[in-house]
């Protein structure tokens, strides 16, 4: 592992884990760590984080649209269906 030598596989596996990589993704990332190649590894931990990012802004939508709609509910104090 002469990409990460200060870190152990137990650690990068955890850390992985913890950042919700899935178990195929641990494997590819391993192995690419394995075999020296760093490009591929970094590519394939951005296309996580932009995953995750993604993730993120979707919620960030809901909850802006959740905090409108609370905000005219309590505006209007009267809600008709």
């Amino acid at each position: 592992m002469d990409i990460l030598q200060n870190i152990s596989k137990k650690d990068i596996i955890q850390n992985m884990k913890d950042a919700g990589c899935s178990d195929n993704t641990i494997d590819n990332c391993i192995d690419c760590i394995e075999k020296g190649r760093r490009e591929e590894l970094l590519k394939r931990l951005a296309a996580h984080r932009s995953s995750v990012l993604d993730s993120i802004h979707r919620e960030e939508r809901q909850i802006e649209c959740l905090d409108y709609l609370v905000y005219q509910i309590g505006k209007n104090k009267e809600v008709v269906l």
